[in-house]
């Protein structure tokens, strides 16, 4: 089973990381990796998020060096076969990555 990166990009997402990393948390596929990766954000968003799953691994900027350079970062700390880059106000479906890596099994020109 090919592993897969979830790259999460949070900025001040106080209001939305927490239903985000509950999404990904219950994917029905099981081989995944969440890298947070906090563009120095000032709000609690970390805090709260650390304290209900101490375990995450958490990449801290501390500026805001946007969406491009943000993802960048936690893709070179990335170990998956596949990465998905995902927005915090995005909640996944339980069976959203499962489709996904059966589509590119079904077609290796993906």
């Amino acid at each position: 089973m090919d592993k897969v990166t979830v790259v999460l990009l949070n900025w001040n997402g106080l209001e939305y990381i927490e239903k985000c990393v509950e999404s990904i948390f219950k994917q029905t596929y099981s081989n995944i990796e969440l890298i947070i990766v906090d563009n120095g954000s000032t709000d609690f968003s970390l805090d709260v998020i650390s304290r209900k799953y101490p375990d995450l691994q958490i990449l801290k900027n501390e500026t805001n060096l946007g969406f491009a350079q943000g993802m960048n970062t936690g893709i070179t700390a990335s170990s998956g076969e596949f990465v998905l880059l995902l927005n915090l106000d995005v909640y996944l479906k339980d069976d959203y990555v499962a489709k996904a890596i059966s589509l590119f099994e079904k077609d290796k020109s993906l």
